[in-house]
């Protein structure tokens, strides 16, 4: 019977966690964003044809659903710049204006007929105020180009990659006054731009938005996230103030 079984402890064998490099790069990503104050979205995967019309994005390379449950859900995003659109206009039509957002996600695109690629994106858009800072004592602001490209930097050194590169553009679908391509060794990696004033129209978004698009794969090609431990130093640090004086001579 039962009673006759003696109560034991079971052997717990204990198994390390081994993430993946894409694993340790998409938390050091969410993390770094986060801290800077950008929110995490998540859009659907599937979007509509008209979505993806007033997003400016080409139709020539999507991939498309057979037979969709809906027209929403018509072909699979190629890009993360429709849904991060839609979620901006979603939140200023609540009374929310000031946004930072986020998404990382997967892409997909057709290559041939019957050839499929799915790839990991990152995309960060920005609009309305960004708020001044109590040390400085600035006041709040219209967000702009540079503050979108300070968050691209950060992101990047965290990553591991200290020498990127900003490439003027042509594309329609971008401000002619503020758009460029990403590039990290002459290897484009994405792009950053104000969303241009057709585009936001056709979403009926007032404000200027601002917004970047990477691939993390090309951007994981040329970084390093690994860390490296020193040892401790053995003496501690000493500092001296020293001063020179010389004659006064005319």
């Amino acid at each position: 019977g039962y009673g006759r079984i003696a109560s034991t402890i079971p052997d717990i064998v204990e198994q390390p966690v081994r993430r993946t490099i894409d694993m340790i790069a998409a938390h050091k990503i969410r993390k770094v964003l986060t801290s800077l104050g950008i929110d995490e979205i998540i859009t659907y995967s599937l979007l509509s044809k008209n979505l993806l019309a007033m997003a400016g994005i080409s139709d020539r390379d999507y991939v498309e659903i057979t037979n969709p449950l809906s027209v929403e859900e018509e072909i699979m995003r190629p890009s993360l710049m429709p849904g991060l659109l839609n979620a901006i206009v979603w939140n200023i039509n609540r009374k929310t204006k000031d946004l930072k957002l986020f998404e990382l996600g997967n892409i997909y695109s057709k290559e041939s007929a019957d050839k499929f690629s799915e790839r990991r994106s990152l995309c960060i858009g920005m609009t309305g105020e960004i708020s001044g800072s109590w040390v400085s004592g600035a006041c709040n602001r219209q967000c702009g180009f540079f503050d979108i490209k300070g968050v691209l930097e950060v992101l990047l050194a965290e990553l591991g990659v200290h020498d990127f590169s900003l490439k003027e553009i042509k594309d329609p679908r971008f401000s002619a006054t503020a758009r460029a391509s990403i590039e990290i060794n002459d290897v484009p990696i994405g792009v950053m731009a104000e969303v241009s004033a057709k585009i936001l129209d056709g979403f009926d978004i007032k404000d200027k938005v601002y917004a970047l698009e990477i691939g993390i794969e090309t951007v994981l090609r040329h970084s390093s996230i690994e860390k490296h431990f020193k040892e401790l130093p053995k003496y501690p640090s000493a500092s001296r103030d020293m001063s020179i004086i010389v004659e006064k001579k005319s």
